[in-house]
């Protein structure tokens, strides 16, 4: 054979291996513009994909001076096919604030719906859901689905100074996660321009989904005009559900839905193609592993050379006892060094820890760290059986909840963080602090902490029944508080926040107060938990500026515009409580249309019209009175209202549903002759409150429904 024949035959053996590695079905493109679109993808024909959701379409869009790959009109960046992913284009969404008679108001808008249903792609969860803007909040909807959480973030600032680049922490740009195997992506975006101060900065919002660290943040989406198209990289992942071609394998795709096909050892080519994979020929070219004659074999080959086997095999051996050689006499050595380094970070944690509760104890002039229990970590470790799976009793996005047995026989829960920041080990050393000087039997007890972690694990006492909210809303109702329980639970958290605020050297704001966070012991009685948040102040403030913290819906709007923290904010969480207590309602929930709606705006307008018993849960209005529904009603209105001066005392409060159980104890003979005194004050305190609740629920209602219309729309 001549050379040029040989030479012939070596390219058309290349063309028609690289056919099947591309696609095993004749006369399809494989290749548009840079990117490599092969089988199960298709370009712009049903024949050449898997089917017609993996169709690709080849196009020169707009300015484009080449051929670009879409899908679903977004281009086509790159594929992945061993991690299955897809790497697109997508553009920014924004909205910007409109006028109104010379003022700012509020607007909002939602997103065009990206929907992946019925097709094999999902978003990755590699992806943030991202937002730009001052004064501006993004929602991921939950597409009617009661088990898939709502999630969002908020973006707020007042002048350019505040922003810092490159950063998304609420200053200017905000990001949160999107859950695993997500198809729909419908989101929304509020903003709130006009109403907290930042009317030179440019009043645009956006929201994107985009692929984890390639958003860099800067000032310019601040300051461009929001109509100006941007984009941004978003991944998918895919996966198929027919089986994988011949000598290849197939796992199960990172979402849990379909199957990623590869090429088993020795084999190389497509694996999603009818042909699947061909044989590798290792004996062919200067890469032939055998000394004398190399025989092909599928999957691998076989050397007839035996003495150059023997050599390898020598090598391989004598290597291999060098290795062990070696490695056994380092192994001593790293070990111990392994230990020492342990033990090390341990104590630096230790040290850093101690010295941060050591300077929140000296600012709030308590002896936290004498009062403060310090557990070591090998003591959790065997509390928790080394912090088994099985253990865990919660689980967020910022921390797990172990169940643990202590050495006397205290049955704890121990709250370990998920997160190493600053932040973090700061809200955590704050719970710490703050609940080692707290004694209040409707506040949860800390026992200790433990300081050798970077952020510190809190070790509190076990409470058995769930939380409040998981009682007034299991979607399948198998929890039930009657009317006493729901007044009882009332007024031992208003007794525990009264407590916070008064009781101690230093006034405490909690910052967080909603039902998740109020837990629930055998006997349903109500511990308040959850401090992280949480600001201590002297006694002789009022207020405190902070950075704005807290649950969407229960949140105080009078704080969120004006990041100034009282004793009011609480108030007005309280009274979300309240009102949670009384219809059995979440305070953002979806009504039968499917449309969203915030309960606390119907609940004033029914306020205003006295017809307030239309929302009461019907499960408590048999066994209770109409009068005691009523003034807890009007006491929900005031703790309410927008202004924070216009609502009650926390005291005031307490007064007041500590009253209504007075009185009922006595209608029902189970108040001793001591207490009728008390009794009496607070049946004349109630009944002046009842007698007013008509007469001024028109005039004070009116007021704060227009405003909280604007704030919680």
């Amino acid at each position: 054979m001549s050379l040029q024949v040989w030479f012939f035959m070596f390219l058309l053996s290349q063309i028609l291996t690289g056919v099947d590695l591309q696609d095993s079905k004749p006369d399809c493109k494989t290749k548009c513009g840079e990117i490599d679109i092969l089988y199960p993808f298709g370009i712009d024909n049903l024949s050449c994909a898997m089917n017609d959701s993996f169709i690709v379409e080849c196009l020169m869009k707009n300015t484009s001076t080449s051929f670009k790959p879409y899908l679903k009109d977004q281009e086509i960046v790159k594929i992945d096919f061993p991690k299955g992913e897809i790497i697109q284009t997508a553009e920014i969404s924004s909205k910007c604030a409109t006028e109104r008679n010379g003022t700012k108001v509020i607007v909002s808008k939602d997103i065009s719906v990206i929907d992946w249903s019925g097709t094999p792609f999902t978003f990755s969860s590699r992806n943030k859901l991202t937002a730009t803007g001052c004064a501006t909040m993004v929602f991921k909807e939950n597409n009617n689905s009661s088990s898939e959480p709502r999630v969002g973030c908020s973006s707020m600032c007042r002048n350019l100074a505040d922003i810092r680049n490159e950063t998304c922490s609420g200053i200017g740009c905000c990001e949160t996660s999107i859950n695993k195997g997500l198809k729909i992506l419908n989101v929304s975006i509020n903003t709130y321009y006009g109403i907290f101060g930042v009317e030179d900065i440019n009043p645009c919002s956006r929201a994107f989904l985009v692929e984890e660290n390639t958003f860099n943040f800067n000032t310019s989406f601040i300051k461009s005009n929001a109509s100006m198209p941007m984009k941004v990289q978003t991944v998918l992942n895919f996966a198929v559900d027919e089986s994988c071609g011949p000598n290849s394998s197939q796992k199960e795709s990172s979402t849990g839905v379909g199957n990623l096909c590869s090429c088993d050892k020795g084999y190389d080519g497509n694996p999603y193609s009818e042909l699947g994979c061909t044989d590798i020929d290792e004996c062919k070219g200067e890469n032939n592993p055998c000394s004398k004659d190399c025989i092909n074999k599928p999957g691998g080959y076989e050397c007839t050379d035996k003495s150059r086997e023997l050599i390898v095999i020598l090598s391989v051996l004598s290597g291999v006892i060098f290795f062990l050689l070696f490695s056994g006499s380092i192994f001593y050595f790293y070990k111990k060094s392994k230990k020492i380094q342990k033990m090390k970070f341990r104590r630096n944690n230790f040290i850093e820890n101690r010295i941060l509760l050591q300077q929140t104890s000296i600012s709030s002039h308590e002896d936290t760290i004498e009062k403060t229990k310090i557990f070591t970590l090998k003591e959790l470790k065997k509390a928790t059986n080394k912090f088994d799976e099985a253990r865990i009793i919660g689980e967020g996005g910022h921390g797990t909840v172990y169940k643990g047995l202590l050495l006397d026989q205290r049955v704890v829960a121990i709250k370990m963080s998920k997160v190493n920041t600053q932040t973090e080990k700061e809200e955590y050393i704050t719970e710490a602090a703050l609940l080692s000087r707290t004694y209040h039997k409707n506040v949860v007890k800390l026992f200790g902490c433990c300081l050798e972690s970077a952020v510190p694990s809190l070790v509190y006492e076990y409470i058995a029944n769930g939380t409040l909210f998981d009682h007034l809303h299991s979607p399948d109702h198998s929890y039930s508080l009657c009317w006493d329980d729901r007044l009882r639970i009332a007024t031992e958290v208003a007794s525990a926040i009264v407590y916070i605020l008064s009781a101690s050297f230093n006034t405490i704001f909690h910052r967080d107060l909603k039902s998740a966070n109020i837990l629930l012991d055998e006997k349903l009685t109500a511990k308040l938990s959850d401090f992280g948040a949480s600001k201590s102040i002297s006694s002789g403030q009022t207020h405190i500026t902070a950075t704005v913290q807290g649950t969407i819906g229960y949140l105080d709007p009078e704080y969120y515009q004006s990041g100034k923290l009282t004793e009011k904010s609480d108030v007005y969480s309280f009274g979300v409580i309240l009102l949670e207590l009384l219809t059995g309602k979440k305070p953002i929930q979806k009504d039968t249309s499917g449309e969203e709606g915030n309960i606390i705006m119907h609940f004033i307008k029914l306020l205003q019209k006295n017809r307030v018993d239309l929302i009461f849960d019907r499960s408590i209005v048999e066994e209770s009175s109409r009068e005691e529904l009523g003034v807890v009603a009007k006491l929900a209105g005031d703790c309410l209202k927008l202004r924070g001066e216009e609502r009650p005392t926390m005291k005031e409060v307490e007064f007041t549903l500590e009253g209504i159980r007075r009185s009922k104890m006595k209608h029902k003979g189970k108040i001793n002759q001591n207490e009728k005194l008390k009794l009496i004050s607070n049946e004349i305190t109630m009944v002046e409150f009842s007698q007013t609740a008509s007469s001024s629920t028109t005039n004070n209602s009116q007021g704060a429904f227009e405003e909280l219309q604007g704030f919680l729309r």
